[in-house]
């Protein structure tokens, strides 16, 4: 487990942008987390996520959509 003392947004800047995605104001998910992607009321996007063994849900607001599907769409590295 690694600790990072700086604020989320430091730390946004500091990952790399093609790998990582900002997508609400508390969580950056790493693109292999995202296990499945759907579509959702009023433009957004629910999001499955894998963690070890445990799999989580969570929301990209409506305008994030846009740059999230920008982003996860692209080329990676």
């Amino acid at each position: 487990v690694a600790i990072y003392n700086g604020t989320l947004s430091e730390l946004k800047d500091i990952l790399p942008a093609y790998l990582f995605f900002q997508v609400s104001r508390d969580v950056i998910l790493h693109r292999e987390t995202i296990k499945s992607i759907t579509s959702s009321t009023f433009g957004k996007i629910e999001l499955t996520i894998k963690e070890g063994n445990q799999t989580f849900t969570t929301t990209v607001s409506r305008p994030k959509a846009a740059l999230f599907r920008k982003w996860y769409n692209s080329m990676s590295a």
